[in-house]
């Protein structure tokens, strides 16, 4: 067995929302960085579109099953996460939502209130539009059909490339 050597500065395992962005960002400090992710790449196009082949798209490598989705259970909580290349984005519908105001709550909790942002709505806008300037979301029409189904209209924002965007 021939074994090459290879050198990082850093690796970082996963690459959803947090490994990308940290990956991403230690490259682009001119940091020599390796990626890891368990699952494949699922490129436009690629997912389920069917109950039917739903049955092919689950993580239980003891079965031969290396697919999308891994269900994990714990006492009394379970989770459904994913195995692929992007992460839990990949079972987010790929969708880019800035929070609306009634968000930021400011309850009282010295008096009953149970929930306190630090922020305020238009604090993390840079950060939206930084994200936005990256990935290029594409908008949809709340009145759009896919797959003979409306889209509802708070999913105003789309991470598929453009030219994967049906015009309507």
């Amino acid at each position: 067995m021939v074994m090459h050597e290879e050198q990082f500065d850093a690796i970082v395992v996963g690459s959803g929302f947090g490994g990308s962005v940290i990956a991403y960002r230690l490259a682009e400090a001119g940091l020599r960085v390796c990626l890891l992710e368990r699952g494949k790449a699922y490129p436009p196009g690629s997912f389920p579109r069917s109950p039917y082949w739903m049955r092919d798209s689950f993580w239980d490598p003891g079965k031969g099953l290396y697919g999308l989705y891994d269900f994990w259970s714990f006492h009394r909580i379970h989770a459904l996460v994913a195995s692929g290349l992007g992460g839990g984005s990949l079972i987010y519908a790929n969708v880019v939502m800035r929070k609306d105001e009634e968000w930021f709550v400011k309850d009282d909790l010295q008096n009953g209130g149970y929930e306190y942002w630090p922020l305020t709505r238009p604090k993390p806008d840079p950060h939206y539009d930084a994200v936005e300037g990256m990935m290029r979301p594409q908008r949809v029409s709340p009145h759009r059909w896919v797959n003979k189904r409306p889209m509802r209209s708070r999913l105003t924002l789309a991470t598929q490339p453009s030219h994967n965007i049906e015009k309507g």
